[in-house]
């Protein structure tokens, strides 16, 4: 199997192979000095990484920290793009992982969505709509006041504070909140169940990121449908 260490910098991308199975995929290990995420048996450019993990105690520290369709889609992005997991990765999940895991407690089950509607699409009780937006500006100027407004819905931006990100990322595994509206550079969410992904304005330049790993939003969301299962829709505004 490999592993991705969240705090060696030793190893190619930080990842390494393993000669010692701990749990299964997607499991979050950890060992007297290191937290790992258990990559499976099978990831991106393996002939790339053929440094061994040192033998020690391994344990599992949290099962299924990255579920399977979550996982998929990392594996994923790093192959479609050509790029490393090292880069990919602070996309899915804060690399501050020790906060995270701190911060677990805090997250609070929250009844499902009296909210209805958003904009013109009806929101199913049965899973998770994501609604994307290129910016801010399209966003307030999309939605009504009472969405914008709405402790129903989860909003979600790059300029929020790594708190509330990760409070969110949480909450969102949980499957305690249903309709989430992000700007562009938050879809990598552990989405629990999600249904449809509607993607407002979609050929603004800004949904084409410049940074390592460079991708074109639309086509990442047209691999997320096929991963989660999920309906897709480009929605011009």
């Amino acid at each position: 199997m490999y592993l991705f260490s969240f705090t060696k910098f030793a190893g190619q991308d930080r990842v390494f192979q393993a000669n010692f199975p701990v749990g299964q995929s997607g499991d979050l290990l950890k060992t007297s000095d290191d937290i790992l995420l258990n990559l499976g048996e099978e990831i991106a450019f393996a002939e790339t990484y053929t440094q061994f993990y040192p033998e020690q105690s391994v344990n599992v520290l949290i099962p299924a920290f990255f579920p399977q369709h979550f996982l998929s889609f990392l594996h994923r992005m790093v192959y479609w793009w050509y790029s490393s997991y090292k880069s990919v990765i602070r996309y899915f999940v804060s690399t501050e992982i020790t906060d995270l895991l701190m911060r677990e407690h805090k997250v609070k089950v929250k009844k499902k969505s009296d909210v209805t509607m958003v904009g013109e699409f009806p929101l199913s009780p049965a899973g998770q709509h994501l609604f994307i937006f290129p910016d801010n500006w399209t966003r307030y100027n999309t939605l009504s006041s009472d969405l914008l407004s709405s402790p129903e819905v989860l909003h979600l931006a790059s300029t929020d504070t790594q708190l509330r990100k990760d409070l969110h990322w949480r909450a969102i595994k949980k499957g305690t909140v249903w309709p989430i509206v992000v700007t562009h550079s938050e879809v990598f969410q552990p989405y629990a169940c999600l249904k449809k992904i509607v993607v407002f304005d979609p050929h603004k330049w800004y949904y084409h990121n410049q940074q390592d790993p460079r991708y074109a939003l639309a086509t990442v969301v047209r691999k997320m449908g096929e991963i989660y299962g999920a309906e897709v829709v480009f929605n011009a505004v």
